[in-house]
């Protein structure tokens, strides 16, 4: 240790002044690194769960897929829900009356009892989901798309029999089907009704997808699963 001019010791002070940097760099440092890794960090999550979604065969694309799909077939059900059953419309979609809430259970229609004619009770409606006859027109529609499903998946793919039927076969009984789908959804919207040209063929063409609509999200659903596509 040196000793100053006036006999007092210089060495400590300039050690612990080259301590004290480096513990003021040792944070600043540890600061901006977590500074930077903090937006870092939601910027990878978000870029691995766009991955999810994109990547055949992930859980994402799954879920994507299998949404699509689902939502083709209540589309395709809805036919039958008007047609056989003469209810509303479960979608909004070219139609000037839907359930809206009626998918859910709720009350409505509140009157006087008969036995408590003096209390106002109100009626209850288990709402669509919970519905016989929804699940009905969901199983229709389930035989329905097996075939023409079925029929689909041959022509994309390799032609395959289905439960020992040869894919001819099957592909003249989907069409037959699909005739028949196009009648019904031409009965559930009517596009004559509208008087625009422009909105004539769009409400034809929402029939045509219609009647698509469950092939095309099995389409989807099966590009996007690892197992799905026979190659």
């Amino acid at each position: 240790m040196t000793q100053g001019p006036h006999g007092h010791p210089q060495g400590g002070m300039r050690e612990g002044g080259a301590r004290g940097g480096g513990e003021k760099k040792s944070i600043a440092e540890t600061a901006a690194k977590w500074f930077l890794k903090i937006p870092a960090f939601f910027a990878e999550f978000v870029a691995k769960v766009m991955k999810e979604f994109t990547v055949r065969g992930s859980s994402g694309a799954i879920i994507i897929g299998s949404t699509i799909f689902i939502f083709g077939l209540f589309i395709s059900a809805n036919t039958y829900w008007q047609t056989i059953f003469k209810q509303p419309s479960l979608f909004p979609f070219w139609e000037d009356n839907w359930v809206g809430w009626g998918w859910l259970p709720h009350l409505y229609n509140f009157g006087f009892s008969r036995t408590f004619p003096f209390i106002r009770m109100p009626s209850i409606s288990i709402g669509v989901l919970f519905d016989f006859r929804f699940f009905v027109a969901m199983i229709i529609s389930c035989a329905i798309q097996i075939v023409q499903a079925a029929s689909i998946r041959s022509m994309v793919w390799k032609p395959t029999p289905v439960a020992g039927i040869s894919p001819k076969t099957v592909g003249l009984l989907a069409i037959t089907l699909w005739v028949n789908d196009l009648i019904q959804a031409l009965y559930a919207y009517p596009p004559l009704r509208y008087e625009k040209p422009e909105e004539v063929l769009l409400c034809f063409l929402w029939c045509v997808y219609t009647i698509f609509a469950a092939e095309l999200g099995l389409l989807v659903y099966l590009l996007m699963s690892k197992d799905g596509v026979q190659e």
